[in-house]
């Protein structure tokens, strides 16, 4: 198994300064590439958001998408964003339509997947190393929640749902499940369940004797926001749906009528009335929680 080119990075501003030179209007103030706590005009703190990009794709890419679909000008009173590139330079060409739409805006990756030739099973190489290096911005820069799409989805997916395990009973496996517990939402667009995780859906099968008591272990603690492209054939709908389905009671299923993409949320439709629902609760959880 071939290894991963790693990318250089030391600290948020050095991760996500290529992402100031987009061609759209990406210099929203919701869109951050410094640290520090940003009000709205309510003088209430605004959710701090950081962003996963698709596979072979990057950090200008995910923006440019996010702007394009309005989501900076819909949430700017709700929340932040802050965009990193991959730890991984991508080990192939990123896809044709990637190409087309984004040419020279970069291309990384959370991971590797292949199917290991003596056992059938799909290995994700790099997805441990990208796990960690996102938990450490979480942890450093105070991070509300996630939000990814696509393979940044599935990553984020990957991560609540080893970190809500009850099944670590080693040092990796506590330090795993210790991960993103000061998060307070992820947003998952047109995400999937990982085929990473099949040694640990039979430990939580043999744990548990029925259906309902492993989609509680599985589930998230945080409320999740599940994006849905009725029209994707990169990642079918059915897959997100079961995705959503894993993560419990705390999670909202939202579907658009596109393809493989980050929905458009403005000008004002139903779909973003309902991500900015979405948003303002997690808002008010957390101004209501500082008072305390």
């Amino acid at each position: 198994m071939r290894s991963l080119p790693r990318t250089s990075w030391s600290s948020l501003p050095d991760v996500v300064a290529s992402c100031e030179n987009t061609t759209s209007n990406t210099n929203s103030p919701t869109f951050q590439t410094t640290t520090g706590t940003s009000y709205n005009n309510n003088n209430k703190k605004l959710l701090k958001v950081l962003c996963l990009h698709s596979f072979r794709t990057s950090a200008d890419i995910v923006k440019l998408q996010l702007a394009m679909g309005g989501w900076d000008k819909h949430l700017q009173d709700s929340a932040e964003f802050i965009a990193i590139n991959g730890i991984f330079k991508a080990t192939g060409e990123p896809p044709e339509d990637v190409k087309l739409a984004f040419p020279n805006m970069g291309s990384f990756q959370w991971y590797d997947a292949e199917r290991n030739a003596d056992t059938g099973k799909m290995e994700y190489r790099g997805i441990e190393e990208s796990a960690k290096f996102v938990d450490e911005i979480v942890q450093r820069e105070g991070i509300d929640g996630l939000l990814g799409f696509s393979q940044g989805a599935t990553l984020i997916g990957e991560m609540l749902k080893r970190s809500s395990s009850d099944t670590a009973n080693t040092p990796e496996g506590e330090e795993e499940a210790m991960r993103m517990k000061s998060l307070r939402f992820a947003v998952l667009i047109s995400g999937m369940p990982s085929r990473a995780d099949e040694k640990l859906r039979e430990q939580m099968r043999s744990n548990n004797s029925n259906s309902d008591s492993i989609e509680k272990t599985i589930g998230a603690s945080i409320p999740t926001l599940h994006v849905v492209g009725q029209q994707d054939r990169a990642i079918p709908p059915a897959l997100t749906k079961l995705m959503h389905k894993e993560f419990g009671g705390k999670a909202v299923l939202v579907e658009h009528e596109k393809g493989h993409v980050i929905p458009k949320v403005f000008p004002s439709n139903e779909l973003g009335e309902k991500v900015k629902k979405f948003f303002d609760e997690r808002l008010m959880e957390k101004n209501s929680n500082a008072r305390l």
